[in-house]
């Protein structure tokens, strides 16, 4: 910049060495000159009445100071006139866009997704009316049929084999079994479904993933062996609640135990047979049945996840609300940009009108002139369409995979969904420009770009946020209540937007803004540089 400068300096003092000599012509002929007619052909010559616009400087240090300082304050106020400007694109296609046609995509949004997932079923939650169906008609649970099934009956055996051998100890006490216990109807030992047959058979994570209830409730780590008494005692409750049971009934057990061993009179059979229950009910270990379930559920849950996520019928879900969800997100943001369109050259029609008066002599031949140019300024944006409705796939079809993947741990709820949707798009436009910079763009220039994508994504995240609080003030308005709250919520939004980018711009975290700045200004001293060089070039003929 240094050398522009010093060239500018030395073209002012050229011109300022330049004589210039001033001769006035003789009053008769300028009297003369008067009665004549007008050459309309020498005045419209191309280069008559031409003018140079010198900006004089004088050559001191001080005053390139001041022109730094001139240009910069004439960028600082093109980038604010800028933003001014922008802030009525800027509404139109919040408006148009995450608040109009996004209002309406997002209508079809659904707590949990397009896609079922065995979390959001556990939870009541479906997003096919179909799985809901076959879950209701799942049918009633018939225990004989899990105690009949081949691996149920295989894994009794080996348990009875186990007992004869005198190696077959309680998984929930950690004793061992006698080979006798066989014929004591409390002690007998009973293969227990640590997952109760009842639970599994009307879990509707195993309804959706298709597998039968009686040999899922037989996996190996779900089948364990504990005394008669004890597998009659826990029932078809949760490991959890049987313990809070047995916690809160300790003192009553403890009691009754006593009462019964310090009997002054011999126990009758049914006495006998509360007692030896009561004993083996204080023996329960609470971490083994605690471990026991943790082991039942991740063998059970592993083989519900590898039968359904691992299947076709979850593969042709996804990919369908994939495919959906990217068709609703592509035709939301090409037709956020017809739109913008339309209504920025429909005001910059009505602005012209407002300007320039009718240019036909009916309103109806007027109107139809100036729609006909609004369709034109719209045909002519196509290749803008057709890239964001690639853009709005491919956002809307990420989104929904992430959707699909984050719903299989946890429900997210139809605002939950629209949130994934359109801050992915703002995330796909950013990492593609960190990772696919366009020619000429700087790493920095690339970030710079990227905050201010992020920025607006957080915003729009915010405004989104904003609608259910501002929709409550406004559901007095009823059926108008969705439009204006979309209208007020999309105006604020893309207001706080543009300030922030503004913001960005100023703070210049990453030095891009003011590369840009001094790039410009080097265009600028080199335009007056020129404009120097021409006058000084053609002083010669213009003094003679």
């Amino acid at each position: 910049m240094s050398e522009r400068l010093q060239r500018y300096q030395a073209l002012l003092r050229a011109r300022a060495a330049v004589p210039v000599v001033s001769l006035l012509p003789a009053p008769a002929a300028v009297r003369g000159l008067h009665e004549q007619d007008v050459d309309l052909d020498y005045v419209n010559a191309p280069r008559f009445g031409e003018q140079f616009e010198l900006h004089a400087l004088p050559a001191a240090a001080a005053s390139v100071d001041a022109l730094l300082a001139d240009l910069s304050a004439q960028l600082d106020g093109q980038r604010w006139t800028s933003t001014v400007d922008g802030l009525r694109r800027s509404v139109l296609q919040t408006i148009g866009g995450q608040f109009g046609v996004g209002k309406l995509v997002s209508a079809f949004d659904q707590t949990g997704g397009r896609v079922d997932t065995i979390h959001n079923v556990r939870a009541g939650v479906y997003s096919s009316v179909d799985e809901a169906q076959r879950y209701a008609e799942r049918g009633t649970y018939d225990s004989g049929a899990y105690h009949r099934d081949p691996d149920y009956i295989a894994a009794n055996r080996q348990m009875a084999a186990s007992l004869k051998d005198g190696t077959l100890t309680d998984a929930y006490t950690g004793e061992s079994f006698a080979p006798s216990d066989r014929h004591d109807r409390q002690r007998k030992p009973h293969l227990d479904h640590v997952v109760a047959g009842r639970k599994v058979h009307d879990d509707p994570g195993r309804v959706l993933a298709e597998l039968g209830g009686a040999n899922l409730a037989a996996t190996r780590e779900n089948l364990k062996p504990t005394a008669a008494s004890i597998n009659c005692a826990l029932g078809d409750r949760s490991a959890t609640l049987n313990l809070q049971r047995l916690a809160a009934t300790r003192t009553v057990r403890a009691e009754r135990i006593a009462a019964l061993q310090g009997a002054a009179t011999p126990l009758n059979d049914r006495q006998r047979k509360q007692l030896t229950k009561l004993q083996a009910l204080s023996q329960v270990d609470a971490a083994r049945v605690k471990d026991a379930e943790a082991q039942a559920h991740f063998s059970i849950d592993g083989q519900l996840n590898r039968a359904y996520y691992g299947g076709g019928k979850f593969a042709r879900s996804a990919a369908a609300a994939s495919a959906t969800e990217g068709a609703s997100m592509g035709m939301q943001q090409a037709l956020g940009v017809v739109l913008v369109e339309f209504f920025a050259a429909l005001f910059d029609e009505i602005g012209g009108l407002y300007r320039h008066g009718m240019q036909e002599q009916r309103y109806i031949e007027e109107a139809a002139v100036r729609l006909r140019r609004i369709s034109a300024r719209i045909a002519g944006k196509w290749e803008t369409v057709l890239t964001a409705f690639k853009e709005g796939f491919i956002t809307g079809l990420l989104s929904s995979l992430v959707t699909t993947v984050v719903n299989a741990f946890l429900t997210t709820g139809k605002r939950a969904v629209r949130l994934i949707r359109e801050g992915g798009l703002s995330l796909l436009q950013a990492v593609r420009l960190l990772v696919f910079r366009p020619e000429g763009m700087s790493g920095a220039d690339a970030m710079h770009a990227a905050s201010k994508l992020m920025t607006g994504a957080l915003v729009v995240a915010g405004g989104i946020m904003l609608e259910e609080v501002v929709g409550k003030y406004l559901i007095v308005l009823g059926p108008l209540a969705a439009g204006a709250t979309a209208i007020v919520v999309g105006s604020l939004t893309a207001i706080v937007a543009a300030l922030a980018v503004y913001l960005i711009d100023r703070l210049d975290l990453f030095g891009a803004e003011q590369q840009v700045r001094e790039r410009r200004i080097d265009s600028m001293i080199d335009a007056r540089i020129a404009a120097f060089e021409l006058c000084l070039d053609e002083w010669p003929a213009k003094a003679t």
